[in-house]
């Protein structure tokens, strides 16, 4: 019974996830939508690993002349990344680290 119950538990956190998920990707959409960010909006990705963002959508010279670049990939430092979430010039994504605990 206890494998049983482990099993469905997963399944509802599997369910929890894909609806957090479908809900901040529906706040993603909204964002997206705005009038500014169609133009003017840069996108990266925080690399946990790195302790940098990866620079993935360029706007208006954001970040040209800031950051880093390794293997052909444009980098910014973290307070470079913080200073333009908070002027609303950069969206961040997470990468997450992969958790080997959750295989075991």
């Amino acid at each position: 019974a206890g494998a049983t119950d482990g099993a469905a538990g997963g399944q509802d956190i599997e369910d929890d996830d894909r609806v957090q998920l479908n809900e901040e990707l529906q706040q993603l959409l909204e964002v997206l939508e705005a009038p500014k960010v169609g133009r003017e909006l840069s996108a990266a990705i925080w690399r946990p690993a790195l302790g940098a963002a990866e620079l993935v959508l360029s706007r208006r010279a954001t970040g040209q002349p800031n950051g880093f670049v390794r293997d052909k990939r444009h980098y910014l430092h973290i307070e470079e990344a913080a200073f333009l979430v908070d002027r609303a010039d950069l969206l961040l994504f997470v990468e997450r680290e992969e958790e080997d605990d959750e295989e075991e």
